[in-house]
C-alpha cells in the first residue's frame, strides 16, 4: 500500500530558493562595493602623490598669458629690430633698454701702415633714464650708442688710445667712450686681429633713428719706440645710406 504524497510547489514558491538567491545577490554586491572603493581609494592615492587634491594644487602655466607674452616679445624685436637687455653699465641704478635699432656696417679704413680698421655694427638703445658711475658729471643719461669693431695689425705692433675715442652725432652731441663699460682693443701684435666693443652714454635721445650720421675718433700709433707716427682715424659713418667717408 502507497503512501499518498502532497501536491508538489513551483520552484519560485520555496523559500530555500528565494534564500539562495538572496545570498548570492548578497554576495556580488558586496563584491562590487569592495572593488568600488578599492578604485576611489587607488585614485586619491595617486591624485595625493601628484600634488592635485584640494589645498595642495600645483599651479599650472596660464597658456594666454604665456603665449601673449611671446607675441608681445616678437613684436617688439620686430619693431626695435633687435631687442636685448644684457648690456650692462656702471650707473647708479639699473639701465632697462627700452628700444633698439641695429645698423649693420661694412666700413673699413686701411690707410695707415698696413693696418685695417673695419667697423662693422652700431646700435643705438633708447633706456630710462639713469646717472652713470662713471660720467665726468653726474647728468641724467637716457640712451646708448655702441660700436663694433675689428682692427687688424699691420707689419708693427700697433697700440690703440681707444680710451679717449670720441663720438659726434648729427644732431651736435659729443660724447667720449665710457672706457670702463666697452670691451677694448688696447694693444695687438703685428698681423694679429682683435675686436672691441665701444659703449658712448647718450645724454639726449628721444628715439632710436635720431641720428643720420656719427663721427668716430681715436688715435693709433706702432709700439716701436723709435716710431713716433701717431695717428688720427677720423670718419663720418653715414647710418641710412651705410656710406661712410673718412678724414
Amino acid at each position: 500500500m502507497q503512501t499518498p504524497q502532497g501536491p508538489k510547489h513551483p520552484w519560485f514558491k520555496r523559500w530555500q530558493v528565494w534564500l539562495g538567491v538572496g545570498a548570492t545577490i548578497f554576495v556580488f554586491g558586496s563584491m562590487i562595493h569592495s572593488y568600488d572603493q578599492k578604485q576611489k581609494i587607488m585614485a586619491l592615492q595617486q591624485m595625493i602623490q601628484t600634488g592635485n587634491t584640494t589645498g595642495t594644487a600645483k599651479p599650472q602655466k596660464d597658456a594666454t598669458s604665456e603665449l601673449s607674452a611671446s607675441d608681445t616679445n616678437n613684436h617688439d624685436e620686430s619693431s626695435s629690430d633687435s631687442q636685448s637687455n644684457d648690456l650692462e653699465v656702471h650707473s647708479e641704478s639699473p639701465v632697462k633698454i627700452t628700444d633698439k635699432k641695429s645698423y649693420p656696417l661694412s666700413f673699413s679704413d686701411d690707410n695707415y701702415m698696413g693696418s685695417k680698421l673695419k667697423i662693422t655694427n652700431i646700435d643705438v638703445m633708447k633706456t630710462n633714464p639713469f646717472k652713470s658711475d662713471e660720467a665726468d658729471t653726474k647728468q641724467e643719461l637716457n640712451g646708448i650708442l655702441t660700436i663694433d669693431m675689428e682692427y687688424t695689425a699691420g707689419k708693427s705692433d700697433m697700440e690703440l688710445f681707444d680710451s679717449s675715442a670720441t663720438i659726434n652725432t648729427s644732431d651736435g652731441q659729443q660724447v667720449k667712450v665710457d672706457f670702463m663699460d666697452s670691451e677694448s682693443i688696447d694693444e695687438l701684435n703685428a698681423g694679429g686681429t682683435k675686436k672691441g666693443k665701444y659703449v658712448f652714454l647718450l645724454p639726449k635721445l628721444d628715439k632710436t633713428t635720431q641720428f643720420t650720421s656719427i663721427r668716430f675718433k681715436m688715435s693709433a700709433e706702432p709700439k716701436d719706440v723709435n716710431n713716433t707716427d701717431m695717428h688720427d682715424y677720423d670718419m663720418t659713418i653715414n647710418l641710412n645710406d651705410k656710406k661712410s667717408s673718412q678724414k
